[in-house]
Protein backbone atom coordinates (compact mmCIF):
# COMPACT_ATOMS: atom_id res chain seq x y z
CA UNK A 1 0.00 0.00 0.00
CA UNK A 2 1.69 3.25 -1.10
CA UNK A 3 2.95 6.01 1.19
CA UNK A 4 1.39 4.46 4.30
CA UNK A 5 1.36 2.48 6.73
CA UNK A 6 0.43 1.61 10.25
CA UNK A 7 3.93 0.25 10.74
CA UNK A 8 5.41 3.50 9.39
CA UNK A 9 3.53 5.61 11.89
CA UNK A 10 4.05 3.10 14.69
CA UNK A 11 7.80 3.07 14.10
CA UNK A 12 7.96 6.82 14.40
CA UNK A 13 5.95 6.84 17.61
CA UNK A 14 7.47 3.79 19.23
CA UNK A 15 4.21 1.81 19.26
CA UNK A 16 3.95 -1.81 18.20
CA UNK A 17 2.53 -2.59 14.73
CA UNK A 18 -1.25 -2.55 14.76
CA UNK A 19 -1.47 -0.16 17.72
CA UNK A 20 -2.35 3.49 17.58
CA UNK A 21 0.46 5.89 18.54
CA UNK A 22 0.15 7.84 21.77
CA UNK A 23 -1.19 10.88 19.93
CA UNK A 24 -2.81 9.65 16.73
CA UNK A 25 -3.68 12.01 13.91
CA UNK A 26 -7.11 11.41 12.35
CA UNK A 27 -6.11 13.22 9.17
CA UNK A 28 -3.18 10.85 8.77
CA UNK A 29 -5.51 7.87 9.19
CA UNK A 30 -7.87 9.32 6.60
CA UNK A 31 -4.94 9.66 4.22
CA UNK A 32 -4.09 6.00 4.78
CA UNK A 33 -7.61 5.06 3.71
CA UNK A 34 -7.45 7.28 0.62
CA UNK A 35 -4.05 5.84 -0.33
CA UNK A 36 -5.44 2.34 0.08
CA UNK A 37 -8.37 3.19 -2.21
CA UNK A 38 -6.01 4.67 -4.82
CA UNK A 39 -3.81 1.59 -4.65
CA UNK A 40 -6.85 -0.61 -5.26
CA UNK A 41 -7.95 1.52 -8.20
CA UNK A 42 -4.44 1.24 -9.65
CA UNK A 43 -4.59 -2.56 -9.23
CA UNK A 44 -1.61 -2.51 -6.87
CA UNK A 45 -1.27 -6.01 -5.31
CA UNK A 46 0.16 -4.48 -2.12
CA UNK A 47 -3.32 -3.21 -1.30
CA UNK A 48 -4.63 -6.77 -0.95
CA UNK A 49 -2.86 -7.32 2.38
CA UNK A 50 -4.75 -4.49 4.05
CA UNK A 51 -8.05 -5.20 2.31
CA UNK A 52 -8.12 -8.79 3.56
CA UNK A 53 -8.95 -7.29 6.94
CA UNK A 54 -12.48 -7.00 5.53
CA UNK A 55 -14.51 -10.21 6.01
CA UNK A 56 -15.60 -10.38 2.37
CA UNK A 57 -11.99 -10.42 1.20
CA UNK A 58 -10.60 -12.71 3.91
CA UNK A 59 -10.27 -15.73 1.61
CA UNK A 60 -10.28 -13.99 -1.77
CA UNK A 61 -7.37 -14.17 -4.18
CA UNK A 62 -5.43 -11.06 -5.15
CA UNK A 63 -7.26 -11.04 -8.48
CA UNK A 64 -10.61 -11.27 -6.74
CA UNK A 65 -9.79 -8.43 -4.35
CA UNK A 66 -8.59 -6.11 -7.12
CA UNK A 67 -11.56 -6.89 -9.36
CA UNK A 68 -14.14 -6.11 -6.68
CA UNK A 69 -15.84 -2.73 -6.24
CA UNK A 70 -14.36 -0.69 -3.41
CA UNK A 71 -15.50 2.55 -1.80
CA UNK A 72 -13.71 4.94 0.53
CA UNK A 73 -15.93 3.62 3.32
CA UNK A 74 -14.54 0.12 2.66
CA UNK A 75 -10.96 1.41 2.73
CA UNK A 76 -11.60 3.21 6.02
CA UNK A 77 -13.06 0.04 7.51
CA UNK A 78 -9.95 -1.88 6.45
CA UNK A 79 -7.67 0.68 8.11
CA UNK A 80 -9.77 0.56 11.28
CA UNK A 81 -9.53 -3.24 11.42
CA UNK A 82 -5.75 -3.05 11.01
CA UNK A 83 -5.67 -1.09 14.26
CA UNK A 84 -8.00 -3.52 15.98
CA UNK A 85 -11.28 -1.61 15.69
CA UNK A 86 -14.42 -3.17 14.17
CA UNK A 87 -15.27 -0.14 12.01
CA UNK A 88 -14.16 3.40 11.18
CA UNK A 89 -16.52 5.11 13.64
CA UNK A 90 -14.95 3.20 16.52
CA UNK A 91 -11.47 4.21 15.39
CA UNK A 92 -12.51 7.84 15.02
CA UNK A 93 -14.05 7.90 18.51
CA UNK A 94 -10.92 6.34 19.97
CA UNK A 95 -8.71 9.00 18.36
CA UNK A 96 -10.96 11.77 19.70
CA UNK A 97 -10.90 10.26 23.18
CA UNK A 98 -7.10 9.99 23.18
CA UNK A 99 -6.81 13.62 22.05
CA UNK A 100 -8.85 14.77 25.07
CA UNK A 101 -6.85 12.59 27.48
CA UNK A 102 -3.48 13.89 26.26
CA UNK A 103 -4.40 17.59 26.46
CA UNK A 104 -1.99 19.19 28.99
CA UNK A 105 -3.27 20.93 32.12
CA UNK A 106 -1.04 23.98 31.58
CA UNK A 107 -0.39 24.11 27.86
CA UNK A 108 0.94 27.69 27.78
CA UNK A 109 4.13 26.98 29.72
CA UNK A 110 6.33 26.70 26.62
CA UNK A 111 7.06 29.09 23.78
CA UNK A 112 7.19 27.04 20.58
CA UNK A 113 8.06 28.47 17.18
CA UNK A 114 6.57 27.83 13.76
CA UNK A 115 9.27 25.23 13.08
CA UNK A 116 8.54 23.23 16.24
CA UNK A 117 4.80 22.90 15.57
CA UNK A 118 3.60 19.54 14.42
CA UNK A 119 2.70 19.31 10.75
CA UNK A 120 -1.03 19.35 11.48
CA UNK A 121 -1.00 22.60 13.45
CA UNK A 122 1.61 24.23 11.21
CA UNK A 123 -0.61 23.65 8.18
CA UNK A 124 -3.56 25.05 10.14
CA UNK A 125 -1.74 28.29 11.05
CA UNK A 126 -0.52 28.70 7.48
CA UNK A 127 -4.09 28.26 6.21
CA UNK A 128 -5.20 31.04 8.55
CA UNK A 129 -2.39 33.23 7.19
CA UNK A 130 -0.12 33.53 10.25
CA UNK A 131 3.64 33.60 9.82
CA UNK A 132 4.43 33.21 13.53
CA UNK A 133 3.04 31.30 16.48
CA UNK A 134 2.75 34.55 18.42
CA UNK A 135 0.52 36.13 15.81
CA UNK A 136 -1.66 33.03 15.78
CA UNK A 137 -2.03 33.08 19.59
CA UNK A 138 -2.88 36.79 19.64
CA UNK A 139 -5.58 36.17 17.04
CA UNK A 140 -6.96 33.26 19.09
CA UNK A 141 -7.09 35.46 22.20
CA UNK A 142 -8.90 38.27 20.38
CA UNK A 143 -11.42 35.89 18.84
CA UNK A 144 -12.13 34.11 22.13
CA UNK A 145 -10.35 30.82 21.30
CA UNK A 146 -7.94 28.85 23.49
CA UNK A 147 -4.36 30.07 23.10
CA UNK A 148 -2.61 26.76 23.81
CA UNK A 149 -1.38 24.58 20.96
CA UNK A 150 -2.72 21.15 21.92
CA UNK A 151 -6.04 21.38 20.09
CA UNK A 152 -8.60 18.84 18.97
CA UNK A 153 -10.00 18.58 15.46
CA UNK A 154 -13.18 20.25 16.69
CA UNK A 155 -11.29 23.27 18.00
CA UNK A 156 -9.33 23.64 14.76
CA UNK A 157 -12.54 23.30 12.77
CA UNK A 158 -14.20 26.10 14.76
CA UNK A 159 -11.21 28.38 14.19
CA UNK A 160 -11.15 27.65 10.47
CA UNK A 161 -14.90 28.18 10.15
CA UNK A 162 -14.68 31.49 12.04
CA UNK A 163 -11.81 32.62 9.82
CA UNK A 164 -13.72 31.73 6.65
CA UNK A 165 -16.84 33.54 7.83
CA UNK A 166 -14.92 36.67 8.84
CA UNK A 167 -14.55 38.91 5.79
CA UNK A 168 -11.05 40.03 4.91
CA UNK A 169 -10.38 43.66 5.74
CA UNK A 170 -8.40 46.12 3.62
CA UNK A 171 -5.40 47.94 5.05
CA UNK A 172 -5.68 51.66 5.78
CA UNK A 173 -3.69 53.62 3.23
CA UNK A 174 -0.65 55.57 4.26
CA UNK A 175 -1.64 59.16 4.90
CA UNK A 176 -5.25 58.46 5.80
CA UNK A 177 -6.70 61.12 8.12
CA UNK A 178 -10.00 60.47 9.95
CA UNK A 179 -10.75 64.21 9.77
CA UNK A 180 -11.08 63.94 5.99
CA UNK A 181 -13.61 61.13 6.36
CA UNK A 182 -15.63 63.29 8.74
CA UNK A 183 -15.66 66.13 6.20
CA UNK A 184 -16.98 63.77 3.51
CA UNK A 185 -19.81 62.83 5.85
CA UNK A 186 -20.53 66.49 6.57
CA UNK A 187 -20.76 67.19 2.83
CA UNK A 188 -23.08 64.19 2.43
CA UNK A 189 -25.32 65.49 5.22
CA UNK A 190 -25.13 69.05 3.79
CA UNK A 191 -23.83 70.40 7.09
CA UNK A 192 -22.88 74.07 7.01
CA UNK A 193 -19.26 74.77 7.78
CA UNK A 194 -15.75 75.24 6.45
CA UNK A 195 -15.59 72.42 3.87
CA UNK A 196 -13.63 72.03 0.67
CA UNK A 197 -15.83 72.94 -2.28
CA UNK A 198 -14.78 69.76 -4.07
CA UNK A 199 -16.67 67.61 -1.57
CA UNK A 200 -19.77 69.76 -1.83
CA UNK A 201 -19.74 69.77 -5.64
CA UNK A 202 -19.68 65.98 -5.78
CA UNK A 203 -22.95 65.83 -3.82
CA UNK A 204 -24.57 68.90 -5.43
CA UNK A 205 -27.39 68.00 -7.77
CA UNK A 206 -27.60 64.36 -6.60
CA UNK A 207 -31.28 64.10 -5.71
CA UNK A 208 -31.65 60.32 -5.66
CA UNK A 209 -31.13 59.23 -2.04
CA UNK A 210 -29.82 55.82 -3.11
CA UNK A 211 -27.24 57.47 -5.33
CA UNK A 212 -26.20 59.87 -2.55
CA UNK A 213 -25.77 56.94 -0.16
CA UNK A 214 -23.72 55.03 -2.74
CA UNK A 215 -21.50 58.06 -3.42
CA UNK A 216 -20.99 58.57 0.31
CA UNK A 217 -19.97 54.93 0.78
CA UNK A 218 -17.66 55.08 -2.24
CA UNK A 219 -15.90 58.24 -1.11
CA UNK A 220 -15.45 56.98 2.46
CA UNK A 221 -14.03 53.64 1.34
CA UNK A 222 -11.69 55.22 -1.19
CA UNK A 223 -10.55 57.87 1.29
CA UNK A 224 -9.59 55.15 3.75
CA UNK A 225 -8.07 52.58 1.45
CA UNK A 226 -7.46 53.83 -2.10
CA UNK A 227 -7.10 57.64 -2.21
CA UNK A 228 -9.09 58.04 -5.42
CA UNK A 229 -12.12 60.19 -6.21
CA UNK A 230 -13.30 62.62 -8.83
CA UNK A 231 -15.91 62.54 -11.62
CA UNK A 232 -15.63 58.83 -12.40
CA UNK A 233 -16.44 57.89 -8.80
CA UNK A 234 -19.61 59.97 -9.07
CA UNK A 235 -20.49 58.22 -12.35
CA UNK A 236 -20.00 54.83 -10.72
CA UNK A 237 -22.27 55.87 -7.85
CA UNK A 238 -24.99 56.96 -10.29
CA UNK A 239 -25.26 53.35 -11.47
CA UNK A 240 -25.36 51.84 -7.98
CA UNK A 241 -28.28 49.60 -8.96
CA UNK A 242 -25.91 47.65 -11.21
CA UNK A 243 -23.35 46.89 -8.51
CA UNK A 244 -22.86 43.19 -7.95
CA UNK A 245 -21.03 43.60 -4.64
CA UNK A 246 -20.89 46.10 -1.78
CA UNK A 247 -18.03 48.54 -2.23
CA UNK A 248 -17.02 47.87 1.39
CA UNK A 249 -15.86 44.40 0.33
CA UNK A 250 -13.35 45.83 -2.16
CA UNK A 251 -9.77 45.26 -1.02
CA UNK A 252 -7.51 47.47 -3.18
CA UNK A 253 -4.35 45.83 -4.48
CA UNK A 254 -3.02 48.20 -7.16
CA UNK A 255 -0.41 50.87 -6.41
CA UNK A 256 -1.30 53.68 -8.84
CA UNK A 257 -4.55 55.57 -9.32
CA UNK A 258 -5.20 54.43 -12.87
CA UNK A 259 -4.99 50.78 -11.87
CA UNK A 260 -7.11 51.42 -8.77
CA UNK A 261 -9.93 52.88 -10.87
CA UNK A 262 -9.81 49.87 -13.17
CA UNK A 263 -9.79 47.50 -10.21
CA UNK A 264 -12.76 49.24 -8.57
CA UNK A 265 -14.89 49.19 -11.72
CA UNK A 266 -14.10 45.54 -12.37
CA UNK A 267 -14.95 44.64 -8.77
CA UNK A 268 -18.33 46.37 -8.79
CA UNK A 269 -19.25 45.07 -12.23
CA UNK A 270 -18.07 41.58 -11.42
CA UNK A 271 -15.84 41.02 -14.42
CA UNK A 272 -12.26 39.78 -14.43
CA UNK A 273 -11.30 42.09 -17.29
CA UNK A 274 -12.58 45.20 -19.04
CA UNK A 275 -13.66 45.29 -22.67
CA UNK A 276 -10.90 45.56 -25.24
CA UNK A 277 -9.83 49.17 -25.62
CA UNK A 278 -11.23 50.34 -22.30
CA UNK A 279 -8.76 52.42 -20.33
CA UNK A 280 -10.27 53.66 -17.10
CA UNK A 281 -8.34 56.61 -15.73
CA UNK A 282 -8.64 59.01 -12.84
CA UNK A 283 -10.07 61.61 -15.22
CA UNK A 284 -12.67 59.15 -16.45
CA UNK A 285 -11.33 59.26 -20.01
CA UNK A 286 -11.06 56.01 -21.98
CA UNK A 287 -10.41 57.49 -25.39
CA UNK A 288 -9.81 60.82 -27.02
CA UNK A 289 -12.45 63.15 -25.64
CA UNK A 290 -14.59 60.40 -24.09
CA UNK A 291 -16.48 61.59 -21.02
CA UNK A 292 -16.85 59.52 -17.82
CA UNK A 293 -20.52 58.82 -18.58
CA UNK A 294 -19.70 57.33 -21.98
CA UNK A 295 -16.80 55.39 -20.53
CA UNK A 296 -18.94 53.88 -17.82
CA UNK A 297 -21.83 53.15 -20.20
CA UNK A 298 -19.46 51.24 -22.44
CA UNK A 299 -18.20 49.24 -19.48
CA UNK A 300 -21.78 48.47 -18.38
CA UNK A 301 -22.57 47.12 -21.83
CA UNK A 302 -19.86 44.53 -21.22
CA UNK A 303 -21.95 42.93 -18.47
CA UNK A 304 -25.14 42.33 -20.40
CA UNK A 305 -27.32 39.86 -18.52
CA UNK A 306 -27.08 36.33 -19.90
CA UNK A 307 -29.70 34.59 -17.79
CA UNK A 308 -33.30 35.50 -17.11
CA UNK A 309 -34.72 35.70 -13.60
CA UNK A 310 -36.71 32.53 -14.31
CA UNK A 311 -33.52 30.65 -15.22
CA UNK A 312 -31.78 31.74 -12.02
CA UNK A 313 -34.80 30.65 -10.00
CA UNK A 314 -34.79 27.30 -11.80
CA UNK A 315 -31.16 26.79 -10.82
CA UNK A 316 -31.94 27.49 -7.18
CA UNK A 317 -35.06 25.31 -7.18
CA UNK A 318 -33.89 22.30 -9.20
CA UNK A 319 -30.15 22.56 -8.62
CA UNK A 320 -29.06 22.72 -12.26
CA UNK A 321 -29.39 24.85 -15.40
CA UNK A 322 -28.47 24.18 -19.02
CA UNK A 323 -26.93 26.97 -21.12
CA UNK A 324 -26.95 26.49 -24.88
CA UNK A 325 -23.84 27.74 -26.67
CA UNK A 326 -21.93 28.56 -23.52
CA UNK A 327 -18.69 28.49 -25.51
CA UNK A 328 -17.95 28.25 -29.27
CA UNK A 329 -18.61 24.97 -31.11
CA UNK A 330 -15.21 25.40 -32.76
CA UNK A 331 -13.58 25.32 -29.32
CA UNK A 332 -15.51 22.14 -28.52
CA UNK A 333 -14.31 20.58 -31.79
CA UNK A 334 -10.68 21.47 -31.03
CA UNK A 335 -10.96 19.96 -27.54
CA UNK A 336 -12.62 16.86 -28.97
CA UNK A 337 -9.74 16.38 -31.42
CA UNK A 338 -7.17 17.05 -28.70
CA UNK A 339 -8.71 14.45 -26.37
CA UNK A 340 -8.56 11.86 -29.14
CA UNK A 341 -4.90 12.72 -29.74
CA UNK A 342 -4.20 12.24 -26.03
CA UNK A 343 -6.01 8.90 -25.99
CA UNK A 344 -3.97 7.84 -28.98
CA UNK A 345 -0.70 8.99 -27.43
CA UNK A 346 -1.36 7.41 -24.04
CA UNK A 347 -3.27 4.26 -24.95
CA UNK A 348 -3.24 3.76 -28.72
CA UNK A 349 -6.95 4.55 -29.12
CA UNK A 350 -7.90 5.40 -32.70
CA UNK A 351 -11.04 7.40 -33.40
CA UNK A 352 -11.90 5.40 -36.53
CA UNK A 353 -11.19 1.94 -35.08
CA UNK A 354 -13.46 0.82 -32.19
CA UNK A 355 -11.37 -2.32 -31.73
CA UNK A 356 -8.62 -0.14 -30.25
CA UNK A 357 -10.90 1.26 -27.54
CA UNK A 358 -9.62 -1.20 -24.97
CA UNK A 359 -7.12 -1.02 -22.16
CA UNK A 360 -5.94 -3.75 -19.85
CA UNK A 361 -7.55 -3.43 -16.44
CA UNK A 362 -10.04 -0.83 -17.69
CA UNK A 363 -13.76 -1.55 -17.67
CA UNK A 364 -15.60 1.14 -19.62
CA UNK A 365 -18.84 0.31 -17.76
CA UNK A 366 -17.22 0.60 -14.32
CA UNK A 367 -18.13 4.19 -13.57
CA UNK A 368 -15.88 4.81 -10.58
CA UNK A 369 -12.68 4.17 -12.50
CA UNK A 370 -13.54 4.40 -16.19
CA UNK A 371 -12.14 7.89 -16.68
CA UNK A 372 -9.36 7.92 -14.08
CA UNK A 373 -7.53 5.05 -15.75
CA UNK A 374 -7.43 6.99 -19.02
CA UNK A 375 -5.22 9.61 -17.29
CA UNK A 376 -6.59 12.54 -19.28
CA UNK A 377 -6.21 14.79 -16.24
CA UNK A 378 -2.50 14.97 -16.97
CA UNK A 379 -3.25 17.49 -19.70
CA UNK A 380 -6.02 19.36 -17.86
CA UNK A 381 -4.16 22.69 -18.06
CA UNK A 382 -3.43 22.51 -21.79
CA UNK A 383 -4.10 25.86 -23.55
CA UNK A 384 -6.77 24.23 -25.72
CA UNK A 385 -9.16 24.37 -22.73
CA UNK A 386 -8.82 28.13 -22.30
CA UNK A 387 -11.49 28.65 -24.94
CA UNK A 388 -14.12 27.29 -22.54
CA UNK A 389 -13.87 30.52 -20.53
CA UNK A 390 -15.84 32.55 -23.06
CA UNK A 391 -17.42 35.84 -22.08
CA UNK A 392 -20.86 34.20 -22.18
CA UNK A 393 -19.70 31.34 -19.94
CA UNK A 394 -18.08 33.60 -17.36
CA UNK A 395 -21.07 35.94 -17.29
CA UNK A 396 -23.48 33.08 -16.67
CA UNK A 397 -21.29 31.65 -13.90
CA UNK A 398 -21.24 34.98 -12.14
CA UNK A 399 -24.97 35.55 -12.44
CA UNK A 400 -25.58 32.18 -10.79
CA UNK A 401 -22.75 32.24 -8.25
CA UNK A 402 -23.18 35.92 -7.29
CA UNK A 403 -21.14 36.53 -4.13
CA UNK A 404 -19.49 33.13 -4.51
CA UNK A 405 -18.15 33.87 -8.00
CA UNK A 406 -14.82 35.25 -6.81
CA UNK A 407 -14.03 32.06 -4.90
CA UNK A 408 -15.38 29.70 -7.56
CA UNK A 409 -12.63 27.41 -8.79
CA UNK A 410 -11.59 28.09 -12.37
CA UNK A 411 -10.87 24.42 -12.97
CA UNK A 412 -13.29 22.89 -15.45
CA UNK A 413 -13.44 19.63 -13.52
CA UNK A 414 -12.51 16.05 -14.28
CA UNK A 415 -12.58 14.43 -17.70
CA UNK A 416 -15.47 12.02 -17.99
CA UNK A 417 -15.48 10.29 -21.41
CA UNK A 418 -18.06 7.53 -21.82
CA UNK A 419 -17.33 4.87 -24.39
CA UNK A 420 -20.02 2.61 -25.89
CA UNK A 421 -21.26 0.10 -23.34
CA UNK A 422 -20.14 -3.51 -23.55
CA UNK A 423 -23.52 -4.57 -22.15
CA UNK A 424 -25.86 -3.37 -24.91
CA UNK A 425 -27.79 -6.63 -24.76
CA UNK A 426 -29.04 -5.48 -21.35
CA UNK A 427 -31.70 -2.78 -21.33
CA UNK A 428 -30.57 0.69 -20.30
CA UNK A 429 -31.28 1.46 -16.67
CA UNK A 430 -30.36 3.93 -13.96
CA UNK A 431 -27.78 1.76 -12.28
CA UNK A 432 -27.24 1.70 -8.55
CA UNK A 433 -23.97 3.64 -8.21
CA UNK A 434 -24.86 7.11 -6.99
CA UNK A 435 -22.75 9.83 -5.40
CA UNK A 436 -23.08 13.18 -3.68
CA UNK A 437 -20.18 15.64 -3.45
CA UNK A 438 -21.76 18.06 -1.00
CA UNK A 439 -19.91 19.16 2.11
CA UNK A 440 -21.22 20.08 5.58
CA UNK A 441 -18.44 22.67 5.80
CA UNK A 442 -18.86 24.35 2.42
CA UNK A 443 -22.59 24.85 1.98
CA UNK A 444 -22.36 26.36 -1.51
CA UNK A 445 -20.48 24.62 -4.29
CA UNK A 446 -21.22 24.82 -8.00
CA UNK A 447 -19.91 22.65 -10.81
CA UNK A 448 -19.92 23.15 -14.57
CA UNK A 449 -20.29 20.28 -17.06
CA UNK A 450 -19.09 21.17 -20.54
CA UNK A 451 -19.98 19.22 -23.69
CA UNK A 452 -17.48 18.53 -26.48
CA UNK A 453 -19.62 16.02 -28.38
CA UNK A 454 -23.31 15.35 -28.84
CA UNK A 455 -24.82 13.58 -25.82
CA UNK A 456 -28.22 12.06 -26.58
CA UNK A 457 -30.66 10.27 -24.24
CA UNK A 458 -29.21 6.95 -23.04
CA UNK A 459 -25.91 8.09 -24.51
CA UNK A 460 -23.75 8.19 -21.38
CA UNK A 461 -24.99 11.45 -19.89
CA UNK A 462 -24.82 12.30 -16.21
CA UNK A 463 -27.93 11.54 -14.14
CA UNK A 464 -29.07 14.07 -11.53
CA UNK A 465 -31.82 13.90 -8.93
CA UNK A 466 -33.26 17.38 -9.38
CA UNK A 467 -34.08 19.08 -6.10
CA UNK A 468 -32.02 16.64 -4.02
CA UNK A 469 -29.56 19.39 -3.04
CA UNK A 470 -32.25 20.91 -0.83
CA UNK A 471 -32.63 17.69 1.15
CA UNK A 472 -28.85 17.28 1.38
CA UNK A 473 -28.48 20.81 2.78
CA UNK A 474 -31.23 20.11 5.32
CA UNK A 475 -29.39 16.94 6.36
CA UNK A 476 -26.12 18.84 6.83
CA UNK A 477 -27.87 21.54 8.87
CA UNK A 478 -29.02 18.88 11.34
CA UNK A 479 -25.55 17.48 12.00
CA UNK A 480 -23.68 18.03 15.25
CA UNK A 481 -20.22 19.58 15.12
CA UNK A 482 -18.47 16.26 15.69
CA UNK A 483 -20.48 14.72 12.85
CA UNK A 484 -19.54 17.50 10.44
CA UNK A 485 -15.88 16.58 10.83
CA UNK A 486 -16.60 13.23 9.17
CA UNK A 487 -15.96 13.24 5.44
CA UNK A 488 -16.46 10.90 2.53
CA UNK A 489 -18.96 8.13 1.93
CA UNK A 490 -20.24 7.94 5.53
CA UNK A 491 -22.36 11.10 5.16
CA UNK A 492 -23.77 9.90 1.85
CA UNK A 493 -24.75 6.50 3.24
CA UNK A 494 -26.44 8.05 6.27
CA UNK A 495 -28.35 10.46 4.05
CA UNK A 496 -29.59 7.64 1.79
CA UNK A 497 -30.87 5.70 4.79
CA UNK A 498 -33.07 8.61 5.90
CA UNK A 499 -35.37 8.41 2.86
CA UNK A 500 -37.06 5.41 1.25
CA UNK A 501 -36.75 7.15 -2.13
CA UNK A 502 -32.95 7.10 -2.01
CA UNK A 503 -32.76 3.64 -0.46
CA UNK A 504 -34.68 2.41 -3.50
CA UNK A 505 -32.57 4.47 -5.91
CA UNK A 506 -29.21 3.13 -4.72
CA UNK A 507 -30.44 -0.44 -4.41
CA UNK A 508 -30.72 -0.83 -0.63
CA UNK A 509 -34.35 -1.73 -1.24
CA UNK A 510 -35.99 -3.31 -4.31
CA UNK A 511 -39.71 -2.53 -4.31
CA UNK A 512 -39.94 -0.82 -7.72
CA UNK A 513 -40.23 -2.92 -10.87
CA UNK A 514 -39.91 -0.25 -13.57
CA UNK A 515 -37.17 2.01 -12.18
CA UNK A 516 -36.93 4.22 -15.27
CA UNK A 517 -40.64 5.03 -15.13
CA UNK A 518 -40.71 5.52 -11.36
CA UNK A 519 -37.65 7.77 -11.09
CA UNK A 520 -37.57 9.59 -14.46
CA UNK A 521 -41.14 9.87 -15.75
CA UNK A 522 -42.81 11.14 -12.60
CA UNK A 523 -42.00 13.30 -9.60
CA UNK A 524 -41.97 12.00 -6.05
CA UNK A 525 -42.51 14.35 -3.13
CA UNK A 526 -39.98 13.79 -0.32
CA UNK A 527 -40.24 16.06 2.73
CA UNK A 528 -41.94 18.70 0.60
CA UNK A 529 -39.36 18.56 -2.20
CA UNK A 530 -40.41 17.13 -5.60
CA UNK A 531 -37.68 14.78 -6.85
CA UNK A 532 -37.07 13.38 -10.32
CA UNK A 533 -34.05 11.84 -12.06
CA UNK A 534 -32.97 13.71 -15.20
CA UNK A 535 -30.32 12.81 -17.77
CA UNK A 536 -28.03 15.63 -18.91
CA UNK A 537 -27.87 15.84 -22.70
CA UNK A 538 -26.39 18.50 -24.95
CA UNK A 539 -24.46 19.55 -28.00
CA UNK A 540 -20.85 20.67 -28.46
CA UNK A 541 -20.43 24.04 -26.75
CA UNK A 542 -23.28 23.57 -24.28
CA UNK A 543 -22.79 23.68 -20.51
CA UNK A 544 -24.80 22.59 -17.50
CA UNK A 545 -24.31 24.43 -14.20
CA UNK A 546 -25.18 22.29 -11.20
CA UNK A 547 -25.15 22.41 -7.42
CA UNK A 548 -22.54 19.90 -6.25
CA UNK A 549 -24.82 18.75 -3.44
CA UNK A 550 -27.12 17.08 -5.97
CA UNK A 551 -27.25 13.28 -5.85
CA UNK A 552 -25.81 12.13 -9.18
CA UNK A 553 -25.03 9.01 -11.18
CA UNK A 554 -24.00 8.03 -14.69
CA UNK A 555 -25.93 6.04 -17.29
CA UNK A 556 -24.42 3.63 -19.79
CA UNK A 557 -23.67 4.80 -23.32
CA UNK A 558 -25.91 2.78 -25.63
CA UNK A 559 -24.71 4.54 -28.81
CA UNK A 560 -21.82 3.53 -31.05
CA UNK A 561 -19.69 6.61 -30.38
CA UNK A 562 -17.84 7.84 -27.28
CA UNK A 563 -19.05 11.04 -25.65
CA UNK A 564 -16.60 13.56 -24.24
CA UNK A 565 -17.56 15.93 -21.42
CA UNK A 566 -15.78 17.55 -18.53
CA UNK A 567 -17.04 18.62 -15.14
Amino acid sequence: MPSRTSSDQSTESGAAPGELPARPDLKYLKKQAKDLLKAHQAADPSACVSLRQLPRFATASDEGVLAADLTLHDAQSAVAREYGYPHWSALRDAVASMAVQTQPANPTSTTPTQKTLNARLRKHTETLGFATVGAYRIWCHKQGFETHLEKTDGQLYNELLHHQQTPARPILRKGYRPAQARKITQAFEAVEGDLWDGWRKLFDGVADQGERDALHRLLLHCEKYANIGGPLVRQIASHYRDWLRPVEEWIPKAKNKKALYTELVCFLLGRDELPTGTDVTGAGVAGEGEAPTACYARIRAHRETILSREEVEQFEELGYLKLKGAFPRETARQIHDFMWSELGRLHGFQKSDPTTWQKEGWNRDHLSASWTKLRLNRSKDHPVYEGIASRRMKAAIEELAQEHALSLSQSWGAFTPRFPSLEKATAWDLGRRWSCYGSPIRKWMMGVRTFFTDVVPQGGGVLLVEGSHRLVHAYFDGLRLSERMVTGQAHTDHFYQRHAYFRELVGHEANVVDRVHYFMEQKTNVDGVPLRVVELTGEPGDAVFYNRSLVCGRGRNMTDQPVFTRG
